[in-house]
């Protein structure tokens, strides 16, 4: 059990680490992404929405490179809904190992494709994820 946890640390320091340096390196600010920065507010904010999903697909990568497992859970039908294209654009890269979905959330996500529905959504993450769990309402 001691090198499961020794295991476990080594890596959260490496990857603290990693992200520091990728934080000095992207130059990221050290700001709240939601203050009023008047003129040019939506700039700001732009900047900063890139910056997090910068440092979203650097820990992803970072993770694969050293072998580990990424799961990810598409949160709710909402969030589907807003960041569809991304979300498939990381689901298809393969990088993805476990996604957690519920029924609403995996149907939401095929919406405006040509193939949409619950059994489209599941072959999407069958052929995408090594592992996918799509929860189901009892009827």
């Amino acid at each position: 059990m001691g090198s499961v946890l020794d295991g476990y640390r080594n890596a959260l320091k490496d990857t603290q680490k990693a992200f520091a340096e990728y934080r000095q390196s992207a130059l990221l600010l050290k700001e709240p992404v939601y203050k009023d920065a008047g003129p040019g507010g939506l700039k700001y904010f732009l900047r900063r929405l890139i910056s997090f999903a910068l440092a979203w697909y650097t820990a992803i990568m970072i993770a694969k490179q050293e072998g580990i497992f990424v799961s990810l859970d598409l949160a709710s039908f909402e969030m589907v809904q807003k960041f569809r294209s991304p979300l498939l654009q990381l689901l298809e890269s393969g990088s993805v190992d476990l996604c957690f979905a519920n029924e609403d959330e995996a149907t939401e996500l095929l919406r405006s494709e040509d193939k949409a529905g619950l059994e489209a959504a599941l072959e999407f993450l069958a052929e995408h994820c090594q592992w996918a769990v799509v929860m189901h309402a009892f009827e």
